[in-house]
């Protein structure tokens, strides 16, 4: 059996880390979502791509999310109603 070891690392506030622009894109008034395929969607004509998303703020923040880094594994954002 293989072991598997894991890096914690204690919660960062996304916006520490990335630059998080907001969407001003246009939204249609009626229908607010409309179906594609088996998805409902936002019903406007422009969408925010990937690299507009989240900007990472330094080069440090870039490396450890590359394609080529070991610790990319993703993203967890973890959303509690009563956090301060």
């Amino acid at each position: 059996m293989d072991l598997i070891e894991f890096e914690i690392y204690s919660p960062t506030l996304l916006n520490k880390m990335f630059i998080v622009p907001p969407d001003d894109s246009s939204w249609e008034n009626e229908p607010r979502y409309v179906k594609r395929g088996q998805n409902w969607v936002p019903n406007r004509q422009c969408s925010i791509v990937s690299g507009d998303l989240l900007q990472p703020r330094n080069e440090n923040v870039t490396s450890f999310f590359d394609k080529q880094s070991d610790s990319n594994y993703g993203i967890y954002i973890l959303i509690f109603p009563n956090f301060k």
